[in-house]
């Protein structure tokens, strides 16, 4: 069915309810006129509704409107005429309902309906304490739009009206408080006047709209509540001075939170308890969301480039007074992704599901000890053995090359390291050695753990001479003066260069000397590396009748010192080749 004929139910006074479908594009004149026990009426049609259709349905209390009408009268006479009860009015869509310019000829008394009614949205009545939020996309609203509505009080325009238009809110007496925001640019003549119970505007507007000659009636009794900082403007301003100007309050505090955790601001000014926020607002919703005051954190990656161990996120609320509450959030990540290069600055240590350190490695380091530098602790498993090697510092050596009993200042320092199996730990902060068995991009991934602050560690040990500090750093950086690993898996001592060591890597530094050649610059000298543990997990590999081959083997004491003559050395454990070995 798609028409209804003049006249068509005209007198059916046993008919209660009428629901007209989409597919009804005309409903002539007194179609349902004198429908007197007619108590509920549902209009989902499109097009518009012929005069006095509803003429003298006494008994008619709510009216349904659906998405498709587009209004409510054709000439001069009113659908809804004679309707005394009609005291519900339920709108499907308040943006739809917007686009009909004819709305006073459904709600208005004028026209022959009761005086006071009730506004509801989606079958929900609308609770007269709360604001009214005229849908974003709304352009304009009908003149009288909602003039008789007793439960809206308090009204909030979008964002997408610029304009208020003249006599747009003219005697609406139910209205108490109405926010114009920061995109309207102007105000028409009597566009408030005739509000008796205004009590409120708030104008989000750094600068004064434009107004027409007068807006409202008695403007000295009515708040005008402005932006922070301008309120001297509007005081200044023609019209706008008329009113009783109140510059807008700021709160403004600063959290932290992890994304396991939820947070309610009300809890942190006692505004928020007593004044309902209107409005809430996440400056990054990817960091953080915010709903009826509880913020709630979400996942997000470090990447390790900023001084914060947070992401920052700034919530708004805004009041029911027109006053603002901001709140920064600084969100704690749940992942954290460093990556060989990009400098590490974390400030405070910060607990995470998961952290990873990638690093690319060339075929020319492949076999070679580098050096490694991470801020969290790796047990070592042998899934990560079947793609690295690790050792860490046992001790530092100087080699009596020429055999002559002393330790001169130009002989070889010797690096003692010690092969690391599974179970064991690379500590955060703590210099390592890693050897990668093939070339490429490699991750290594530690879940449930605890990300260090960022921290130049070391590692200080000594001779019987000299002391020295292997010294981690987290931020590519000159090094003058000290020893780094080269991509060959030995050193090269700097000198004064001013070419910058990698993030996530380690020097070696001479922090003190005595005896000859004592002084406390770093000097070149030639370093050899000795690998403890190489070939077996205990690092000592034979007892007493293990006797070095010959003479050229290199054997030292446990403080460093090399000797010769292992079959007249006393008891002890010596390292030979690099190994420990036991002599009875």
């Amino acid at each position: 069915m798609t028409k209804i004929a003049d006249y068509n139910f005209n007198g059916h006074t046993y008919l209660t309810e009428v629901t007209l479908p989409s597919s009804v594009t005309s409903v002539g004149n007194s179609a349902f006129s004198g429908c007197t026990a007619l108590t509920t009426v549902t209009l989902n049609n499109s097009g518009t509704i012929g005069d006095y259709a509803f003429y003298g349905c006494t008994a008619l209390t709510r009216v349904n409107i659906g998405t498709g009408l587009t209004g409510f009268w054709s000439s001069y006479y009113y659908p809804f005429y004679g309707c005394s009860s009609l005291s519900e009015v339920n709108v499907a869509d308040l943006a739809s309902f917007l686009k009909i310019v004819s709305i006073r000829h459904l709600t208005d008394s004028n026209y022959g309906t009761a005086k006071e009614k009730t506004l509801m949205v989606n079958g929900v009545t609308h609770s007269s304490s709360s604001e009214l939020v005229i849908p974003e996309g709304v352009t304009s609203i009908p003149n009288d739009a909602f003039r008789q509505f007793k439960n809206v009080t308090k009204i909030r325009i979008p964002s997408t009206m610029t304009k208020i238009a003249e006599n747009n809110f003219k005697d609406h007496n139910y209205l108490i408080q109405i926010t114009l925001p920061s995109t309207v640019t102007s105000v028409g003549s009597s566009a408030f006047s005739g509000c008796t119970n205004l009590e409120r505007i708030v104008c989000k507007a750094t600068t004064p709209p434009s107004v027409g000659s007068s807006i409202a009636t008695n403007p000295s009794e009515i708040t005008l509540k402005v932006p922070t900082g301008n309120a001297a403007t509007y005081k200044a301003a023609d019209v706008w001075k008329e009113f009783n100007v109140e510059g807008g309050k700021q709160y403004v505090y600063d959290i932290n939170i992890d994304v396991l955790q939820s947070v309610k601001l009300s809890n942190l000014h006692n505004i928020l308890t007593t004044q309902k926020a209107l409005s809430w607002n996440s400056s990054n919703t990817a960091v953080a969301t915010v709903s009826d005051g509880v913020v709630t954190g979400t996942n997000f990656v470090y990447d390790g480039s900023t001084l914060q161990p947070a992401k920052y996120v700034k919530i708004t609320a805004e009041l029911e007074d027109g006053d603002y509450y901001f709140c920064g959030v600084h969100v704690t990540p749940k992942e954290v992704a460093l990556t060989d290069g990009n400098a590490y600055r974390l400030a405070t240590d910060l607990e995470a599901e998961k952290i990873s350190y990638t690093r690319t490695y060339k075929s020319t380091v492949v076999g070679k000890w580098q050096p490694l530098y991470v801020p969290f602790d790796i047990e070592i498993t042998d899934e990560l053995l079947q793609n690295y090697d690790f050792a860490k510092l046992y001790m530092i050596s100087q080699k009596d090359e020429n055999n002559n009993g002393e330790i001169e200042a130009n002989e070889p320092l010797v690096l003692v390291i010690n092969k690391l199996q599974v179970g064991h730990v690379l500590h955060a902060n703590m210099p390592y050695f890693v050897r990668v068995k093939s070339a490429g991009t490699k991750t290594i991934t530690v879940n449930n753990t605890e990300l260090k602050a960022a921290a130049n560690g070391f590692v200080n040990c000594s001779t019987t001479e000299h002391e020295y500090s292997l010294v981690g750093i987290y931020e590519a950086s000159p090094v003058p003066n000290k020893y780094v690993m080269t991509v060959n898996g030995g050193y090269t001592y700097t000198g004064n260069s001013t070419n910058k060591l990698g993030a996530n890597r380690w020097y070696l530094e001479a922090t003190s000397r005595t005896g000859s050649g004592a002084d406390l610059e770093n000097y070149a000298r030639p370093i050899e590396m000795l690998v403890e543990g190489e070939d077996d997990t205990t690092g000592i590999i034979a007892l007493e009748d293990k006797v070095p081959a010959s003479k050229n083997e290199k054997i030292y004491t446990l403080d460093g010192r090399q000797v010769t003559d292992f079959e007249n050395l006393p008891s002890g454990i010596y390292i030979v080749n690099g190994k420990k070995v036991f002599k009875k």
